[in-house]
């Protein structure tokens, strides 16, 4: 494990696609939307996607799908042109971002019974276990003052990964849901390396 582990998505891409954002976040923050409003928001659309996915609608759900995860970037930067930016408002944000992966991966879950396919549900279980340790350790991180965006599979990464699998289905789906349930874990142990390290 190198001592700064990056994530699957190229840092360029990334870059790219909040910068496509931040002329939304502008003219969001002109016309006096908060940041709050966003970022709940991003909840929504992650309860309508979750909701598509367990009645096996996944190709209608990427569409919330994507539009939640734009929320997730726009109220950041919408607090950041508004001058707004408060510990509460990341704080609220972290903490719904952890209830739209629950939406989205506990609809799958609530997929793969309707679907007869139970051992899957620990799978999804698993992934989502995973998810939320990645997402614990950072925030752990960040109340002790250090910062811990790194690791193979951060939340956009596992954002895209959901989204290929919910495009595709079938095999392909499953395949990115094993990926997920061992790699997400394996994201965990790298940032506790790496904070080690850097003790």
């Amino acid at each position: 494990m190198s001592q700064t582990p990056h994530g699957l998505l190229p840092a360029r891409f990334e870059r790219w696609f909040v910068g496509l954002l931040r002329p939304v976040a502008a003219r969001l923050s002109a016309a006096g939307v908060s940041a709050d409003v966003i970022t709940f928001l991003s909840l929504l659309f992650g309860l309508v996607a979750g909701g598509l996915i367990s009645v096996n609608q996944l190709r209608w759900a990427l569409l919330p799908g994507v539009l939640m995860a734009c929320c997730d970037i726009l109220d950041g930067q919408i607090a950041q042109h508004a001058r707004r930016a408060r510990p509460f408002g990341a704080i609220l944000d972290s903490s719904l971002d952890r209830y739209t992966e629950f939406l989205i991966l506990g609809g799958l879950g609530v997929h793969f019974y309707l679907h007869g396919e139970p051992w899957w549900i620990i799978v999804v279980a698993l992934a989502m276990a995973g998810s939320f340790e990645v997402s614990y350790i950072k925030a752990r991180a960040e109340g002790a003052g250090k910062s811990c965006s790194v690791g193979l599979l951060q939340r956009s990464e596992r954002l895209v990964l959901i989204g290929l699998g919910l495009l595709f289905a079938g095999c392909v789906l499953k395949a990115i849901l094993v990926f997920l349930a061992m790699f997400t874990h394996y994201t965990a142990v790298e940032r506790l390396i790496y904070l080690r390290k850097t003790d």
